[in-house]
């Protein structure tokens, strides 16, 4: 029975300590992704159509990227203590690394 409980546990810190460190429950941090990956889909279709037709949506998939990375950047910073920004990836001899920083500062 203590393992059960053990078990249960764990499960239960694993799908909740992401969610718990942006202030929400389990279910809004669910929605908030489905959102998103919404976003994206839409993002998909609009820069599928921008690649046949040139002329169509020709800044449209561009903002809706850059808008997604705000909202998201936003959320996380001012919630989360997790929030790292992203350096691109510098080309090695042979393969692509990425430098992570932290507070501003690189690690």
């Amino acid at each position: 029975m203590e393992l059960l409980k053990l078990a249960y546990d764990y499960v239960k810190l694993v799908f909740t300590e992401h969610p718990a460190s942006l202030g929400e429950s389990y279910w809004k941090h669910l929605y908030e992704a489905l959102k998103y990956i919404a976003t994206l889909l839409v993002i998909v279709i609009v820069t599928t159509v921008h690649a046949v037709f040139p002329f169509m949506f020709t800044h449209t998939g561009g903002d809706m990227i850059v808008r997604l990375s705000d909202k998201i950047t936003k959320r996380t910073k001012r919630k989360c203590a997790c929030a790292t920004s992203y350096v691109p990836m510098k080309r090695s001899t042979s393969t692509y690394t990425m430098e992570v920083k932290t507070d501003g500062k690189d690690t």
